[in-house]
């Protein structure tokens, strides 16, 4: 009769013959695992160690008396001890010399009368003539005929041109269709027609917008002897003179 072991409950043991050792790949993955970790607390104690350092370093500055400033001691020259200088004696001065000279009596001329001179006539306001008051010509007056191309065309380049045929930034500026250049263009008038009528000084357009005012627009109104010189102009027929 066998006897069988209570405490065997399977087959025996086998000896294991190889170990299995990890691969190089593995081991590389440790060995930067390590190193990665070393480096981050590496990092961690060097960042402390310079935070302490800075925080002892403000600490020290802080608690130091900052130093009084000192002056350089200033050299002030020292004055040479006065010299003594004995005071000059004066020299004796005899009566003779200090008496002065006898002066000879002058004689004075006899002065001889002279006769009265002769009263001269007082001299008669005689009235100057009055100065004439001679009248001061204005631009373009009633005397004589006006001319266009010296008395009313310079009116229409100085006030007029800006908005009738005058050039603002690079381009020509006509209001209207009217220009005021040339003789033609004035007699040409604008797009509603003629702004003159020879001779007809109440029936031209031009005329009436200046004495009221409308023209020049936003400017300053024409002169009063200007408005008489077109006016002129436009009454004598309007010549192209």
């Amino acid at each position: 009769m066998s006897h069988k072991s209570l405490w065997k409950t399977g087959s025996a043991p086998q000896r294991r013959s190889k170990v299995a050792w990890p691969s190089p790949a593995q081991l590389l993955n440790q060995t930067l695992i390590i190193i990665l970790i070393i480096g981050l607390w590496s990092a961690l104690l060097f960042g402390f160690l310079r935070w302490t350092e800075a925080q002892q370093t403000a600490a020290l500055a802080a608690a130091e008396p900052s130093p009084a400033p000192t002056t350089a001691p200033t050299n002030t020259p020292t004055q040479p001890p006065p010299t003594f200088t004995p005071a000059a004696t004066p020299t004796p001065v005899s009566a003779e010399a200090s008496s002065p000279p006898p002066t000879d009596p002058v004689e004075t001329p006899a002065v001889e009368p002279t006769e009265p001179p002769t009263p001269t006539p007082p001299p008669t306001d005689t009235p100057a003539p009055a100065p004439t008051e001679e009248p001061a010509p204005e631009d373009g007056g009633d005397t004589g005929q006006v001319s266009f191309q010296k008395d009313v065309l310079p009116i229409f380049e100085r006030r007029c041109i800006k908005c009738h045929g005058g050039i603002n930034d690079g381009e020509e500026r006509v209001e209207e269709g009217l220009k005021l250049l040339t003789y033609e263009d004035v007699l040409k008038g604008s797009y509603n027609g003629p702004v003159i009528e020879p001779g007809d000084v109440e029936n031209s357009f031009l005329i009436e917008q200046i004495v009221k005012g409308e023209m020049p627009k936003k400017e300053p109104r024409l002169l009063p002897a200007q408005i008489r010189t077109i006016t002129a102009w436009v009454e004598a027929g309007a010549p192209d003179n």
